[in-house]
């Protein structure tokens, strides 16, 4: 791995296509916030190490794969923690459980005994070009299935990597089992032990983006000192309520003036953050009760609403992606669905079941989708001026959009039909 590292440095160096963006890069990492975080985190890992070798789960012989780990999965998961964590709900139990996954067996099984020199020289390339492979696939690939095919060659390859290093552990067995059982143990303890400094930076992080966010509401002076402390002693090391606090409550909170105020309407912001989770179960709960119950309710609507919220905010943004090529290009481009991928973004499954017609033309489209009820939403255009075609019907689309078409409402010039209208979680 560092002799196919330092090769990969070179020849980035000397191309000078990437040679700026290296000097970028570098540039922002000795940024004194970013080199500070690094060197503490990595002071910190240091004290860590000390403590299991005080405990004789360490030795020298792990300095190589300590700082393997530390370049990798460290950094990775310092980083991901200061953008991750504040809009992920678990992110931290979620790291913890990775430490102690499958796949840590997986690592130590493959890395417990090396192969020969030449056979790691080509197996190292190999292995990054699998993994490139697999990760491009797997992201804009789903809908052809090539995924699930670059998944089954890097199980096969990482199934195959597995068996002959158990097979060489068992043909040539340690002098000393417990070097191999702190081996095992190395990721695992390292990954355990660099979740607090993670999660330190992570709320530091969050404060600093809070503290620009509440910057940008103008108010002509700064926050007092006494508000901002009754903010972060409410919030405390909430970082999903950090995140989320400026955009929801900032106009109020940039013109607070004492540290009760500031304690109010934080108190007021997690009740009315219960309250919309309170909504948010009751309207899981009735989507549950319903499920497959035909008719509809006093209003008209279906009461059958599965995935009706996700399919149309789907088939919104499979618009706009087409609206755009459009713009771009003259044309609907028929193979939207090929370029876009999944819609798990807008929680649907995958596959996601969408259908797609574009005219020879390629001035009219439609594209639909039919939900758990058997209901079907569609959305299109016509190509003759401004349109933004709706359709709502227990049957699929019989063509393309227009005033004959039975199902189909240019809501842009006629009323928006009941089941398009926004989902409510009251």
């Amino acid at each position: 791995m560092s002799i196919w590292t330092l090769i990969l440095l070179l020849v980035l160096l000397l191309w000078p296509a990437t040679r700026a963006s290296i000097k970028d890069a570098v540039r922002s990492m000795l940024h004194w916030k970013v080199s500070l975080s690094f060197a503490l985190y990595t002071t910190y890992l240091a004290s860590a190490v000390w403590l299991m070798w005080s405990l004789h789960l360490w030795d020298q012989e792990l300095l190589g794969g300590t700082v393997i780990w530390l370049l990798g999965s460290g950094f990775i998961l310092l980083g991901n923690a200061v953008t991750e964590a504040p809009k992920q709900h678990h992110f931290f139990k979620g790291a913890v459980l990775d430490s102690l996954r499958v796949v840590a067996v997986v690592e130590f099984a493959v890395a417990a005994r090396p192969f020969a020199i030449g056979t790691e020289l080509w197996l190292v390339p190999a292995l990054a070009v699998l993994t490139v492979f697999w990760a491009v696939s797997t992201t804009a690939d789903n809908a052809s299935g090539g995924s699930k095919f670059w998944v089954v060659i890097a199980a096969m390859v990482g199934l195959t990597l597995i068996v002959l290093s158990v097979r060489d552990l068992i043909l040539h067995p340690a002098n000393d089992v417990f070097d191999d059982v702190r081996a095992f143990f190395l990721p695992i303890l390292l990954g355990l032990a660099a979740i607090p400094a993670a999660f330190i930076a992570a709320v530091i992080g969050a404060y600093e983006l809070f503290a620009t966010r509440l910057s940008r509401y103008p108010t002509g002076h700064s926050l007092p000192p006494k508000v901002v402390l009754g903010l972060v002693a409410s919030l405390n090391w909430d970082l999903f309520a950090i995140d989320r606090f400026p955009g929801q409550c900032g106009y109020a909170a940039a013109r607070l003036g004492t540290f009760a105020d500031a304690r109010s309407l934080v108190a007021q912001y997690r009740n009315d953050e219960r309250a919309r989770e309170d909504r948010r179960a009751a309207a899981k709960r009735r989507l549950e009760e319903l499920a497959d119950v035909q008719g509809t309710d006093e209003s008209g609507r279906q009461l059958d609403r599965r995935e009706f919220e996700e399919t149309k905010r789907a088939l919104e943004w499979l618009q706009i992606c087409l609206t755009s090529r459009h713009h771009n290009t003259g044309r609907f481009q028929a193979d939207i669905l090929e370029v876009m991928g999944s819609f798990q973004t807008q929680g649907l499954p995958d596959p996601h079941g969408i259908c797609v017609r574009v005219r020879k033309d390629g001035q009219a489209w439609f594209g639909y989708r039919e939900t758990p009820s058997g209901y079907y939403f569609g959305i299109g255009a016509n190509g003759a001026g401004p349109s933004q075609w709706v359709y709502s019907m227990e049957v699929p689309p019989a063509g393309y959009p227009s005033s004959r078409s039975q199902g189909w409402t240019n809501s842009l010039v006629a009323d928006t039909p009941l089941e398009w209208l926004p989902e409510t979680m009251d």
